[in-house]
């Protein structure tokens, strides 16, 4: 039977492909299945191109906003997020209450539930003042909240804040106001004994009558039992701090450079950034310097903020004065 020639060149053009698919088949079986010198087998990769860096430039979007207490007023919210990934806030609910409360998620910030036994404060009364709270690479958490103008409580909690133990007067001076809290988790972060023994917490105090800032230091809190840890504070600096009249910025410590940064208005007027080089497990000694920011004008009286990237890099913001701008 005489054969099409259109027949004969469709056969010749599957043939060719059929072939090709069979010479790719086989390259890519080597290449999955290779043979080194030692006669071990192994696999191929190519080279990984160059990943170019996302960064995102506006259109930036927020969640719905998550009510975290219906019944539980405060003022001055805080939030923070320790290494698992849980939300902490906190906040005062005033003097006259005697009441400040701490709130915690582990959902991702989707649902807050109160921190305390019995659904008031984590810890005993008196307080209702300034608050903050951080954990530490043991999680540990540090609650402190400020009892009036004469002295500053600390608790402490090793077991996610279920339970609270309380040094009520751990930072005494007249005219106290506004403290902070900051844990520095050394450099051995395994759990047990060695992890713990390089963190210590600091904790900021302003005297409100001179705008002088003192700073304390305690060891991170071994557990349960530890009396101290996180408790008993002694002064951490050999220079004071001043600055104007409002009061300072969250502070924090940046890992990579051991450096402890103060973000404040100072005496001049001007956005100053008060640092001072800390040690792995050094608690005492610190000496603080002031470098006024560049351009920062008049700041506003609210608290200036400052923050620092996984490389070292200090970020600063703050409000003008004499305007409506956020530099």
């Amino acid at each position: 039977m005489k054969k099409h020639s259109s027949s004969l060149t469709a056969r010749a053009i599957l043939g060719s492909l059929f072939l090709i698919v069979s010479v790719a088949l086989v390259v890519l079986a080597i290449n999955i299945n290779v043979l080194d010198l030692s006669g071990r087998s192994g696999t191929i990769h190519a080279a990984p191109s160059p990943v170019t860096p996302i960064r995102t430039s506006g259109n930036i979007t927020f969640a719905p906003a998550t009510l975290i207490d219906t019944q539980r007023t405060e003022g001055e919210p805080l939030n923070y997020i320790d290494k698992d990934g849980n939300y902490w806030e906190s906040g005062p609910f005033g003097f006259s209450t005697a009441q400040s409360w701490v709130h915690r998620s582990t959902d991702g910030g989707n649902q807050f539930n109160v921190v305390s036994p019995i659904d008031l404060r984590p810890n005993s009364p008196p307080g209702g003042g300034d608050t903050d709270i951080k954990t530490d690479d043991q999680g540990n958490a540090y609650f402190v909240d400020l009892e009036g103008p004469a002295e500053v409580d600390c608790s402490v909690s090793n077991d996610n804040g279920n339970t609270w133990r309380k040094n009520p007067a751990c930072i005494g001076s007249a005219g106290v106001d506004r403290e902070w809290v900051v844990v520095d988790n050394g450099t051995d972060h395994s759990i047990g004994a060695s992890g713990a023994a390089d963190n210590t917490v600091f904790t900021l105090v302003r005297n409100a009558a001179t705008n002088i800032w003192f700073v304390y230091s305690s060891p991170g809190s071994t557990g349960m039992t530890d009396p101290t840890g996180g408790f008993v504070f002694e002064p951490a600096t050999t220079t004071s701090i001043t600055t104007a009249g409002s009061p300072c910025g969250e502070p924090f410590l940046d890992p990579v450079s051991r450096n402890l940064y103060l973000p404040c208005v100072a005496s001049s007027g001007a956005f100053e950034m008060f640092i001072a080089h800390v040690n792995v497990g050094q608690r005492t000694g610190l000496t603080f310097n002031g470098v006024t920011i560049p351009g920062s004008g008049s700041p506003g009286n609210l608290f200036p903020v400052a923050s620092v990237d996984t490389a070292g890099n200090v970020y600063a913001v703050w409000s003008d004065k004499g305007s409506p701008k956020i530099y």
